[in-house]
């Protein structure tokens, strides 16, 4: 028998209804801005996204569990949570193919406006769930990427020759302390070494980069989808950027179907219930799109990139500093690449190169 809690619920949470409602507990739907947890004088799991920060809350002993529909942590007091013995989880790389697609639908934009090229050097900083995804791909599409990552794999021993490279993509989680801080990793030295006409994707955490010290300098432009203060944006450093979107990278429809499925399953974890059936969501779009296109694109730049910004363009996500909150909350979620059935049939050398990306085609 399971235990009898109430669930609080952030209500921007997707799909949510799909997977708790048929547990038959009692649901509690809060606004995160209005949210106080230090009112909740029962039994509760309390189910938050990573907009909601824990620090500095009084949390009752009540709680006795706090999930997180997201994959960054450092929203969430953990050491505070231990010392109350409060559990806590996260959807852990639910969202990883997302903001892969993020990445690679942002590469092929600077490829067709020129301002990258397919023989230029990259450099992924992080490998985990998704700087490995991003580095194997561009490796497997043939470019020339380096990885660093002093907990995990490298293919170079420090960050100090970064003038060689025309982009670095950032995949690290916000570390403050330790002998690998992340925390203003992107600050005026790193920006220093790196080269003229050079592009920095963030995609991971707001701050990672020191924005005071990169509306200082003109010669690096970025793509960012994080931000220091969120939901508070410098608009300085908003202006001075090649694009920025509102933290969606990770929130394809199929991975945030995935990120609350993960959730869903730490709860049922917790309460000692089996999942009885594995829900899922029809989400397959068919795609008329030109097969001579992508094989063009393919042969010119390793990567079908017309394919990619027709299936989501991150410039449609450009937003108003002052609206941040607001189209982060109502993000109408973008399909993601596995989500796509072209339905052509393609040479074998072209149809492995969809298929990785999980792309579905007519041999699919």
């Amino acid at each position: 028998m399971a235990k009898e809690v109430t669930l609080y619920i952030d209500q921007n949470i997707p799909y949510s209804d799909v997977f708790f409602e048929s547990l038959g507990l009692p649901i509690s739907y809060f606004n995160d801005q209005d949210f106080d947890i230090s009112s909740i004088n029962e039994d509760a799991i309390v189910v938050i996204r990573s907009t909601y920060k824990t620090h500095n809350r009084d949390i009752p002993a009540k709680v006795n569990l706090i999930c997180s529909v997201s994959t960054g942590e450092d929203h969430v007091d953990k050491d505070h949570l231990q010392q109350k013995g409060i559990e806590y989880a996260f959807s852990t790389g639910a969202n990883a193919p997302a903001v892969t697609e993020y990445v690679l639908s942002s590469l092929a934009l600077l490829l067709k406006d020129k301002l990258i090229t397919p023989e230029d050097k990259f450099l992924i900083i992080g490998h985990g769930n998704i700087g490995s995804r991003v580095y194997t791909f561009l490796k497997n599409f043939g470019y020339s990427v380096d990885a660093y990552d002093p907990f995990s794999f490298s293919t170079i021993d420090n960050l100090d020759l970064l003038d060689q490279y025309k982009l670095i993509s950032l995949h690290v989680p916000l570390i403050h302390d330790g002998e690998h801080p992340t925390y203003n990793l992107v600050d005026s030295k790193f920006l220093e070494r790196m080269g003229n006409s050079t592009f920095i994707i963030n995609s991971s955490r707001g701050g990672v980069v020191k924005e005071k010290d990169f509306i200082r300098q003109k010669k690096v432009r970025i793509i960012s989808d994080v931000f220091e203060n969120e939901p508070n944006i410098n608009k300085n450093f908003y202006n001075s950027a090649y694009l920025c979107t509102p933290h969606i990278a990770g929130h394809s429809q199929s991975a945030r179907f995935e990120m609350t499925h993960m959730a869903y399953q730490n709860v049922l974890r917790f309460l000692n219930i089996k999942e009885k059936e594995q829900k899922t969501l029809s989400l397959t779009r068919g795609l008329d799109f030109s097969k001579q296109l992508v094989e063009d694109d393919i042969t010119k730049y390793g990567l079908p990139i017309s394919l990619f910004l027709n299936i989501y363009n991150p410039k449609k996500d450009c937003f108003s500093p002052e609206d941040f909150k607001i189209k982060r909350d109502s993000y109408n979620n973008r399909i993601g690449y596995n989500q796509v059935d072209l339905s052509k049939n393609f040479d074998r050398k072209f149809e492995k190169f969809l298929r990785q990306l999980n792309i579905k085609t007519s041999y699919n």
